[in-house]
């Protein structure tokens, strides 16, 4: 069984009220058409309860690193070996072993991570230590303060190695990678960033400064050297810095960014550079040509740090207080990435052609996706209140598609998906809950209240209406040929009704389901011999013609609240309040695949229909594609 924790393909970030602590980043939808295959989020840690302000960042067996935490990505477990996190800004030693804290603003705390016990502790006779960072060999710490002045200690003793004050406040330190050097070389050089936007270029193991590098002014947040020392970078306001290391020239300013730059970072060969903002965005930017290759919302709050694996694989940002996320970069995860705002989502549908995907939220809007470029292509607005239920019709006979969509403001809204337009409007006297096409696209079964209407699609004709079920319906499936309707009621029980036909429905069969609770979802197999239904406790399999129980699939620790066949019969997806999506055997039940990767209940699936990925949507905004074989 595959966990997960490094299958998803691509993130839909929909930036609302993500959870119930955090408010949304205010913006525009943006039309983001982003390369495929450039960065993907893959997986996510929250430390909220322990994390003051911290580096992130990977040891060299690409475990993640925060403020005394330890994410190991193979087993998805985390641990804190320190029984009281740091009081501060906190960063961790190249090889993972030391953690370092500058507590309470005038004293450096120092930890052997290994056992937990502290190493030992400075405090300054004056002056705010703003900056700290290790020598790539981890002997060597180096302390900034606001009044200017630099320190190196000995990272194993704590000893005072030198100490030199010249210029404004300290913001920012980073030490030239270790590649051999002797002193006195690049490996021995440290980058001192001041709060003004001056960077400075220190040779560590004199004390004397080898240039300041221009063409930057502004806020300085962040600096960082590329692997080899050959670059260094520098976060100063809103804009992203780049400079030769051995020559001082400045080379380019990467602009984009709309709010304060927080926290930049080199990939491993150099070639890409990772920046994170105060209002939550995350970009990945190309060295070579300046080019902004994704731009990444799934931040709620500002991004304080960023780092890469050592093979370049992934990298990882991190907001306060202690949302860690996992990204893949280029051809590691495939896929692209997408940004809007709905809040919670409702439902997904893919377009006949699967080129496009329908999705639908709380704030009424119906938002149509470009599958292959990740661009935006539409947002069907005219509901007055949140959606709940949502369908695209098939192609046929040389007609075009309709999407149908009905919520709380007790209305269907019938949409032509290339314009855009709403074709008709129909009003009920209640929430519709629930609506299916019929195969041919002619007719439309619809949930109002606690019947099911029949509804002719040229003229909006409630043709006929299945009334009087034993507790309402709550949701229904019709077969893949239109002979057959499946019910879910509110007792748990469901229903069969046959024959289905241009005229109306036949006689209902009702079964009691055995679920404990209210039937949430009900689906046909593709070739119509079998139909699942969802309960909060389980997922029941039955023979359509037979009406015997073929299989009962249970294993969520929360209620089930969505669930989806795969293209080929043989898997089911189902979403669930315990936060994850999960893959079965539709015959025996096994659980076949566990993803978690959402921070709220998983309201929606719907499977590609190459059978390859599953699409699921959530309480949390969230959209994301999940890898499926």
């Amino acid at each position: 069984m595959r966990r997960g924790l490094i299958t998803l393909l691509v993130v839909i970030t929909l930036l609302g009220v993500a959870t119930g602590q955090y408010s949304a980043v205010a913006q525009d939808d943006p039309p983001l058409a982003l390369a495929p295959d450039n960065a993907a989020q893959i997986g996510h840690l929250a430390v909220r309860e322990s994390f003051r302000w911290g580096a992130v960042g990977f040891t060299p067996e690409g475990t993640v690193t925060l403020a005394g935490w330890r994410w190991d990505l193979a087993s998805g477990e985390t641990t804190r070996p320190l029984s009281d996190p740091p009081e501060g800004f906190a960063i961790t030693s190249p090889d993972g072993t030391h953690l370092a804290a500058a507590e309470r603003a005038t004293t450096i705390t120092t930890w052997d991570l290994s056992s937990g016990e502290q190493r030992w502790t400075h405090r300054a006779d004056t002056g705010v230590y703003a900056a700290l960072a290790f020598s790539a060999d981890g002997t060597v710490l180096a302390a900034g303060q606001w009044d200017g002045t630099v320190t190196l200690f000995d990272a194993a003793t704590g000893d005072n190695i030198r100490a030199w004050r010249d210029g404004g406040g300290v913001r920012a330190l980073a030490f030239a990678p270790d590649d051999g050097a002797k002193p006195g070389d690049t490996a021995s050089q440290l980058a001192v960033g001041r709060w003004d936007g001056v960077v400075e270029l220190w040779d560590a193991a004199s004390g004397e400064r080898v240039y300041t590098l221009g063409g930057a002014s502004g806020q300085l947040t962040s600096v960082a050297f590329s692997a080899d020392g050959a670059h260094i970078t520098a976060a100063v306001g809103r804009t992203v810095h780049l400079w030769d290391a051995r020559s001082g020239v400045h080379l380019r300013a990467l602009e984009g960014h709309s709010s304060l730059v927080r926290a930049v970072a080199f990939s491993p060969d150099g070639s890409l550079i990772a920046s994170g903002a105060a209002n939550g965005e995350v970009r990945l930017w190309d060295m070579a040509s300046g080019q902004t290759l994704a731009r990444l919302r799934w931040h709620t709050r500002s991004v304080e740090s960023v780092a890469f694996s050592a093979d370049g694989v992934y990298f990882v940002s991190a907001e306060r207080p202690g949302i860690v996320r996992l990204w893949g970069v280029r051809s590691s995860v495939a896929g692209a990435s997408f940004a809007s705002r709905s809040g919670w989502i409702n439902g997904l549908a893919f377009s006949p052609d699967g080129a496009q995907l329908a999705s639908i939220g709380r704030d009424g809007n119906i938002r149509l996706w470009d599958v292959a470029s990740g661009t935006t292509v539409k947002t069907l607005a005219g509901h007055t209140d949140s959606l709940t239920s949502l369908a695209w019709s098939p192609a046929t006979g040389g007609e075009s598609s309709r999407i149908a969509s009905g919520g709380w403001d007790n209305t269907v809204r019938l949409w032509d998906p290339a314009s855009g337009s709403a074709q008709a409007v129909w009003s009920f006297d209640s929430t519709v809950w629930d609506l299916a096409f019929d195969p041919g696209g002619e007719r439309l079964a619809v949930v109002v209240r606690r019947d099911v209407l029949w509804q002719d699609m040229a003229t909006g004709e409630t043709l006929d209406a299945l009334r009087g079920t034993p507790s309402g319906v709550t949701v229904l499936a019709l077969s893949p040929n239109g002979t057959l309707m499946i019910t879910g009621h509110r007792d748990g029980s469901v229903g069969v009704v046959w024959p289905v036909n241009a005229e109306g429905f036949g006689d209902s069969i009702f079964y009691d389901a055995g679920h404990n609770g209210s039937v949430v979802d009900v689906a046909f197999s593709p070739n119509g011999a079998r139909f699942a239904s969802a309960g909060p406790d389980s997922v029941r399999v039955w023979d359509t013609q037979t009406g015997d129980l073929l299989s009962t699939i249970t294993g969520h620790t929360g209620p089930i609240l969505c669930l989806a066949w795969s293209p080929d019969g043989t898997r089911l997806a189902t979403g669930s309040e315990d936060r994850t999506v999960r893959l079965w055997d539709a015959a025996s039940g096994e659980q076949l695949a566990v993803f978690e990767s959402h921070l709220e209940g998983v309201t929606s699936v719907v499977w590609f229909p190459d059978g390859t990925r599953v699409v699921s949507g959530g309480k949390d905004s969230m959209i994301l594609v999940w890898e499926a074989e």
